[in-house]
């Protein structure tokens, strides 16, 4: 969806990252699993969260924790660019593995290979920093009891007067 937006839509959306791992991903497979609909709903999504964390960055004074959940390969780190804050992006380890192969790791990025559900992913921030935490496209898949208990533990778990959580579907 990315790599869709960006070359037909680069006023709204643009994302070089992504356009550099288009020769990696079988563009047949891509069609046949997206059509336009998907693709610029995906973007909008990622157009909205963008702003989301520019606005929460920039109200921190720049020097801010973003927390990407069930992160896949989105170069959020990379579009965002704001390099005074600093990004966890975490998902399970095989998607953690994959990410390091196609992406890399940014100069401002930590990789943590975790269940977002333990909260081990958790410990290695620095909390004394405002925290976004994101959580886009993953909650639909999982049982609403286990999504409530999930945030119910992370507002237990971080300083709730540096956290914000803001999860979509």
């Amino acid at each position: 969806a990315r790599i869709y937006a960006s070359r037909r839509f680069p006023e709204y959306f643009y994302d070089p990252k992504a356009l550099s791992l288009e020769s990696e991903i079988p563009s047949d497979s891509i069609q046949k699993a997206a059509g336009e609909y998907f693709n610029l709903a995906s973007v909008a999504r990622y157009h909205n969260l963008d702003a989301i964390t520019r606005e929460f960055l920039s109200r921190a004074g720049g020097r801010g924790n973003g927390v990407n959940l069930g992160c896949g390969l989105d170069t959020a780190c990379d579009r965002i660019g704001e390099r005074g804050a600093h990004f966890y992006s975490s998902d399970l380890p095989e998607v953690i593995a994959t990410r390091e192969r196609f992406i890399g790791t940014g100069p401002n990025e930590t990789l943590i290979p975790a269940d977002l559900f333990s909260l081990d992913w958790a410990d290695g921030m620095v909390s004394t920093f405002p925290t976004l935490i994101l959580v886009s496209g993953v909650f639909q898949y999982f049982p609403h009891a286990k999504v409530t208990g999930f945030i119910k533990a992370l507002k237990g778990r971080l300083r709730p007067a540096i956290c914000f959580i803001y999860c979509i579907i």
